[in-house]
């Protein structure tokens, strides 16, 4: 899971592609004129606004460029320097800022999601990613604003997933300023964003739902906290999560979250004539479908059933091993055969649902029902070749 290259590098890799457009040509005026193609085709291509990089203002400066003789090589590291610095001019650099300032969660606190790569994470949360975190959720999940501020950047519109490295810049994403001069990067988003830049958000308001644009190898939102340095381009820095007390928290990679509002009633699951312990794996007879009977303890200790109540809802804390419909029917397995974010064992052996209740008086209640498959020790000892399900291969 990762934001593939950042916009850095990825405006660099615009500024040499238009340099290098230029540089076929024979003329100054062929020169401009392949420029101004090139950037009108990359902002069309990157779903990026011409105001984001003040277009008219980048021509005019490549024309008075390009009229004092610069070769396309001196223009290239010009833009390569450029390009990103007017994406990223919304914010100042080395802005003032308290260290220990806590965020809340993008998401909907009540749910504990995975976190599939962490801080200093060696897949990709490295260098200036270093202080990001992945969060592993199913497409669709409501994303939500950790902090106040105003939205300064949208990339929307992009609708494939699990693309090339080399494509990894199609993610749709929000940035968030905040008042402090950091900004949030929440990536990866489903088309459709119901936000606009310049316009203010407060904490939990809607920025999107999480997909899997661009570089992604699953769903997952991708959220990093950042601030422009001394080379204008961002950086992420170290943050914490409110979970009530001074030094805040900070989930680790492969455990969730850990932390959620105090429930104020109590919920049973049942499959069958089984029963099942909030967070301790149960041991299915097969991979077959299986449907929840979900139970509320009432008033007086008596259970009611509330598996297709308005009230309760089903989450899929790992997308990849299992879907779950709103009347409690758990399927299976792989839901695509272009993730492949996990190792084998983890991804063949994890499958947990999250269950959540909130009742018309208010009354809250959460279940979290993890299973684990029959054949796991088997899969321990397979190659992952050969454990590798048909529609992941």
């Amino acid at each position: 899971m990762r934001l593939a290259g950042g916009f850095a590098g990825r405006a660099a890799g615009l500024a040499l592609a238009l340099a290098a457009a230029a540089a076929a040509a024979a003329d100054r005026p062929s020169m401009l004129a392949h420029y101004r193609r090139e950037i009108d085709h990359s902002l069309e291509h990157r779903h990026w606004r011409a105001e984001d990089i003040d277009r008219d203002g980048l021509l005019r400066e490549l024309e008075k460029r390009v009229a004092a003789g610069e070769s396309a090589t001196a223009i290239a590291a010009w833009l390569t320097e450029e390009v990103p610095a007017r994406w990223y001019a919304f914010a100042p650099i080395n802005p003032s800022f308290k260290a220990d300032s806590q965020f809340h969660r993008p998401f909907d606190p009540r749910i504990n999601w995975l976190v599939g790569q962490g801080v200093s994470g060696a897949y990709s949360h490295t260098g200036r990613e270093e202080f990001s975190l992945d969060f592993a959720m199913p497409e669709g999940t409501p994303i939500l604003a950790a902090r106040r501020g105003t939205v300064v950047r949208v990339v929307d519109g992009f609708t494939q997933c699990c693309l090339p490295l080399e494509r990894g810049d199609e993610a749709n994403q929000v940035i968030v300023l905040h008042p402090n001069g950091t900004f949030a990067s929440y990536v990866h988003l489903r088309a459709g964003i119901p936000v606009q830049p310049g316009q203010a958000v407060r904490i939990g308001d809607l920025l999107g739902y999480s997909g899997s644009t661009g570089y992604a190898v699953m769903p997952h939102l991708h959220f990093g906290v950042s601030i422009r340095d001394a080379s204008k381009l961002p950086r992420t820095i170290p943050i914490r999560f409110w979970n009530g007390t001074p030094e805040g928290y900070l989930p680790k990679q492969w455990r969730f979250y850990e932390f959620r509002p105090a429930a104020t009633a109590r919920l049973g699951v049942v499959v069958g004539e089984r029963a099942l312990v909030s967070g301790v794996p149960f041991l299915l007879d097969g991979r077959a479908p299986i449907q929840l009977h979900v139970l509320l303890e009432g008033p007086s200790g008596e259970a009611i059933e509330v598996t297709r109540d308005p009230g309760t809802r089903y989450v899929a804390l790992t997308p990849w091993s299992l879907r779950i419909g709103g009347a409690g029917r758990v399927v299976f397995g792989f839901q695509s055969s272009q993730w492949a974010p996990l190792a084998e064992v983890l991804r063949t052996s994890l499958a947990i649902a999250t269950i959540l209740y909130e009742g018309a008086d208010g009354r809250q209640a959460y279940f979290d029902a993890w299973f684990r498959f029959p054949d796991v020790d088997r899969l321990r000892k397979q190659p992952a070749d050969e454990a590798k399900p048909k529609e992941a291969r």
